[in-house]
């Protein structure tokens, strides 16, 4: 058997103060407060100042009721924006999670969502990548079906899956448009999902609704290696391998021996339920209520040690087979620890006066206990 140096990796602690990343700032307590009221931790976007996840301090939540109008004021929104409900959905906690959609005057925006947090009727936090941006009303000078010739087009493929295309509808929304000084400018397009039969195929088009111009294809087709970026909460901004499904990406890496696999528990102990952590545009900025940002530490360091014993050791995984790194994220609730059970690596969120316990040196330390 190959000789392994045993290591030390050191921790990196989160300020209470100070930059999280290249993006991210932190606030906590009359900082907080000033900021948004009531609250007692904010991250904020350094860039514009706008809160990216709030949590207030159990007695200060505002009520659930008003929590629209509450936002709107703090924030600053123009009156013609609004916040529509989408979706909602009550944990095995008690805690109702809803997301809603920005709109102005009526029409949503692209990729934006505010996801808001209660219990018995109180806010307890709020996340999301809202815009305080307003459009300039470009007028709608292009047909549905213009925009739809023009996305075809682009693609110029011979068939078509037609039931699928059959299920696009005249659906106008604002997209978010960065130039080269960064100026931001929201564009009103035509949201259109495209999918060919041959050659293969299948793209969501913003098509501008006054010009015709494609201002953005998204890409819904994936493969299994997809290098994403993870914007972590212990480690700054660094790459990560994920896998891809049709409309999203999840924290597995298929190229990393038999695998590295990050796996969200959802507060239980029972692994036969942990469910994949998922990602839209593979920009992993997940900051909210679940503390779903320690997953990418998690995934991070986990293939950075999975990379150390390849390239300072020549051993492949923990038993020079490749073995599958598996990790297990938001195991059982206020859990202080993290462990090796014999076949993967389980961590804890901590409690209210420690954060998850995913730091890449207790990282290095649960897997150097499988090795």
């Amino acid at each position: 058997m190959k000789s392994i140096k045993y290591f030390l990796l050191f921790s990196i602690a989160l300020p209470l103060y100070g930059s999280l990343s290249a993006q991210l700032s932190l606030a906590t307590g009359l900082q907080a407060e000033e900021m948004v009221k009531g609250a007692e931790i904010v991250r904020y976007n350094n860039d514009n100042k706008l809160p990216i996840y709030v949590k207030f301090y159990s007695e200060n939540g505002p009520e659930k009721g008003t929590f629209i109008e509450f936002i709107k004021k703090q924030i600053g929104f123009d009156a013609s924006v609004d916040f529509v409900l989408k979706s909602s959905q009550k944990d095995k906690l008690g805690y109702l999670h809803e997301k809603y959609t920005q709109e102005y005057k009526g029409t949503p925006y692209a990729y934006v969502s505010l996801n808001v947090h209660s219990l018995n009727g109180k806010v307890v936090s709020f996340n999301g990548n809202y815009l305080k941006e307003i459009p300039i009303q470009n007028e709608v000078n292009l047909s549905f079906n213009s925009a739809m010739e023009i996305a075809k087009n682009e693609v110029n493929a011979s068939e078509y899956y037609a039931e699928e295309n059959e299920k696009n509808s005249e659906d106008l929304v604002y997209l978010k448009l960065e130039d080269d000084k960064g100026e931001i400018a929201l564009k009103r397009c035509y949201r259109i999902n495209l999918y060919a039969k041959s050659p293969l195929s299948r793209s969501l088009f913003f098509v501008n609704a006054s010009s015709g111009k494609i201002e953005f294809e998204e890409n819904l087709i994936h493969t299994g290696k997809s290098e994403g970026t993870a914007i972590t909460a212990y480690s700054d901004t660094q790459k990560i391998t994920t896998d891809s499904l049709t409309a999203n990406y999840r924290l597995i890496d298929t190229i990393r021996g038999k695998g590295v696999e990050t796996y969200n528990c959802q507060k239980t102990k029972n692994y036969a339920s942990a469910v994949d952590f998922t990602d839209s545009n593979n920009v992993w900025n997940n900051v909210n209520f679940n503390l779903d940002q320690y997953a990418t530490d998690a995934h991070w360091a986990t293939e950075a040690m999975y990379d150390y014993l390849l390239s300072a050791h020549n051993y492949n995984s923990i038993d020079d087979l490749g073995f599958a790194l598996k990790t297990y994220m938001h195991y059982d609730v206020n859990y202080v620890n993290a462990f090796w059970d014999g076949q993967r690596m389980t961590y804890g969120d901590g409690d209210q006066n420690r954060t998850p316990l995913s730091t890449i040196d207790i990282v290095g330390h649960e897997i150097a206990h499988g090795l």
